[in-house]
């Protein structure tokens, strides 16, 4: 597949590190710029760190926090990206559009995670899809590391990341790409995927083909609609954390939005 060439290519990628994440609390923002700060210290290692613009104020105090640590700690081959500051394209990247985040990504080694509590983690899934290696932490819940195995990835905990991100960074000479994680992941496959699931469970095919089915159906945005942090949609409830569907009435929603 052409698409996939510069995917696999692990001989040129210029970042060592990449880090993408909103800087709130839970994400452990400053606690990931720190361990990228002393593993840089003194050292050349190439780091893209990307903090993803967070809608409101809610944690506007932690994000002032993390842009404080960096600029008390400058150092010229971090590379900082606050998407903050760049005219947003989209609800979930903010100031990147889809294609400009995945250059970043393809252009790096390896992507740390510091999150220890994700539903399921997107930017740890495209990091997999854009052919980095993920560094992340082995406390961390839910199925975020349903991807990971020995080959992609290694985790680690706040007292050995600086030998694991060491460890790692040494591997990805001889990183050989999965492609069939790929295609589990990777949207050009998923949507497909997720529409013949509703086209034989909702019965479609007593009134439809399945390619007039998919014709009809609306997946123009349905990667920023359908993560569980986008709580503008319409089958999210009220006073959730989330907008995972859990019931019925949200399934239901959910086919008819589709």
């Amino acid at each position: 597949e052409n698409y996939l060439d510069d995917i696999e290519n692990t001989k040129t990628r210029f970042f060592d590190f990449i880090c993408c994440n909103r800087a709130v609390p839970i994400k452990k923002t400053y606690n990931l710029l720190q361990y990228i700060l002393e593993f840089c210290k003194n050292k050349t290692y190439k780091v893209c760190f990307i903090i993803i613009e967070q809608t409101g104020n809610s944690y506007n105090e932690y994000y002032k926090q993390v842009l404080h640590l960096w600029r008390n700690n400058f150092n010229k081959n971090i590379c900082l990206i606050d998407t903050h500051q760049l005219k947003s394209n989209n609800s979930v990247y903010k100031g990147f559009t889809s294609s400009e985040l995945s250059n970043f990504y393809k252009s790096s080694k390896i992507y740390m995670h510091s999150c220890e509590e994700e539903g399921g983690c997107r930017t740890i899934n495209e990091a997999i899809c854009c052919g980095c290696k993920i560094l992340a932490k082995d406390k961390m819940k839910g199925g975020s590391l349903d991807y990971i195995n020995d080959n992609n990835g290694m985790l680690y905990n706040n007292s050995n990341y600086l030998i694991k991100m060491n460890e790692i960074l040494y591997s990805y000479s001889t990183y050989v790409y999965d492609y069939n994680i790929f295609k589990n992941l990777n949207s050009k496959f998923t949507i497909d995927k997720l529409l013949k699931l509703l086209y034989h469970n909702f019965n479609y095919k007593e009134s439809l083909n399945y390619t007039d089915f998919k014709e009809k159906c609306n997946t123009g945005d349905l990667e920023f609609s359908f993560p569980a942090h986008n709580l503008s949609v319409p089958w999210y409830i009220t006073g959730e954390l989330v907008s995972d569907i859990k019931t019925e009435e949200q399934l239901n929603i959910f086919r008819n939005y589709i």
